[in-house]
Parts: C-alpha cells; sequence; structure tokens
C-alpha cells in the first residue's frame, strides 16, 4: 500500500506523502461533514427525494 502512496504523492504532492496524507484527510473530513449534515436535514425534514434533488437542480445556475 505505501508504495501506491509514494506513487499517488510523487504525481499530486511534489513527493511529499505528509502533504498527500494531510490533503486525502482533509477530504475525508469534509466528505463526512457533508454526510453529516445531510443526516442532520434528513432527520429533520425526511429523506431527500430524487424529485426534490432534480427541482434543486433545475434552479441552478448553469455553468458556460
Amino acid at each position: 500500500m505505501m508504495g501506491k502512496v509514494e506513487k499517488s504523492a510523487r504525481r499530486h504532492a511534489a513527493g511529499n506523502v505528509s502533504a498527500w496524507l494531510e490533503e486525502a484527510a482533509a477530504e475525508r473530513l469534509r466528505r463526512q461533514a457533508m454526510a453529516d449534515a445531510i443526516a442532520h436535514y434528513e432527520s429533520k425534514n425526511g429523506v431527500i427525494t430524487e424529485e426534490a434533488l432534480a427541482a434543486a437542480e433545475a434552479k441552478w445556475p448553469k455553468e458556460g
């Protein structure tokens, strides 16, 4: 496993394994925070439906 980490660190963090691990940990924390926020929202408002997601996406400004 460490070989894969070192290889990825060379490509994405100038070979700095510590920086690569810090970035990976930060991403994991962001994802967990989002999952926690969604769980909290759903506990108060019910499950977010596909219809609700589609309605929100339709209102979102399009790029380009």
